[in-house]
């Protein structure tokens, strides 16, 4: 059924499902609210009647009167595909990981079929690695794979997962883009972007400091500002293990640090 928006040139009664020919008898009651025509079937003849009610008046309707329609998409028939590409940060030096997620959520009204999703990246400059969807069909190409994820019922919604591996310095896009072979209206949350900055990692630096009281050994880890780095530790600069993992800049404390005669630290930037 179609949604229905009427302009009636004069302020008379509008009565669906008769005919137009000229009619004696008005029905013995009616609405005076085009709202019960709401879920309705709105085909069929039309009729207009005018009801006269003052005494010994006379009148007449102008140059006949009219209806105008306005069709929007079909009731039942519109999706709203939502798509979202949320990376883990925004900035990773060369050789380390890029983690995405892609979602997909149908806000209806309608259920959306043959749902397809098309992401696109940079390459060179990125490597993928995994995408793992939670449903679907996955299709890969050179720079971009494609997602079949089939009939999407309302409020319902899939997620992937994306690894990429940064191969150079640069900036570089992650782009997603959905389509349906039903209609969507909302199409300003069709497409997602996640960007990235590569940069080449410099050496982090450490600032040391013994807590009082035997509390532990405290690290302040600063430079390549948004880059994941690691602390390691060793007792014979050998066999490295790692302590902490955080978005530099950060302060780590090792608070196991006096059960060693002697602990060496580092710190690296990467996954």
């Amino acid at each position: 059924m179609s949604k229905i928006f009427l302009k009636i040139s004069i302020g008379m009664l509008l009565v669906v499902g008769m005919s137009l020919m000229a009619q004696t008898i008005a029905p013995s009651t009616w609405s005076t609210n085009l709202s019960v025509m709401n879920g309705s079937n709105p085909n069929g003849n039309w009729l207009l009647f005018v009801k006269d009610n003052q005494q010994a008046n006379t009148g007449g309707i102008t140059n006949g009167w009219y209806v105008t329609l306005t069709t929007a998409n079909p009731v039942g028939f519109s999706a709203d595909n939502a798509v979202y590409v949320t990376p883990t940060n925004t900035s990773v030096a060369v050789g380390a990981h890029w983690n995405v997620v892609l979602a997909i959520t149908n806000y209806g009204p309608s259920v959306s079929s043959n749902v397809f999703i098309t992401d696109t990246f940079n390459t060179p400059g990125l490597s993928l690695v995994t995408n793992t969807p939670s449903s679907g069909l996955i299709t890969n190409h050179a720079s971009s794979f494609s997602w079949a994820l089939g009939t999407l019922p309302v409020n319902a919604g899939a997620s992937l997962a994306l690894s990429f591996v940064a191969t150079s310095v640069g900036s570089y896009t992650n782009i997603a883009t959905v389509s349906a072979d039903t209609s969507d209206t909302n199409s300003d949350d069709d497409v997602s972007v996640a960007t990235l900055a590569v940069v080449a990692p410099v050496p982090p630096a450490l600032m040391p400091t013994v807590l009082p009281n035997g509390a532990g050994f405290q690290l302040s880890v600063t430079g390549n500002d948004g880059l994941n780095t690691t602390v390691q530790a060793s007792t014979n600069l050998i066999n490295w293990v790692n302590l902490f993992t955080g978005v530099s800049p950060f302060v780590f404390t090792d608070t196991s640090a006096s059960n060693y005669p002697s602990r060496f630290y580092r710190a690296i930037v990467g996954p």
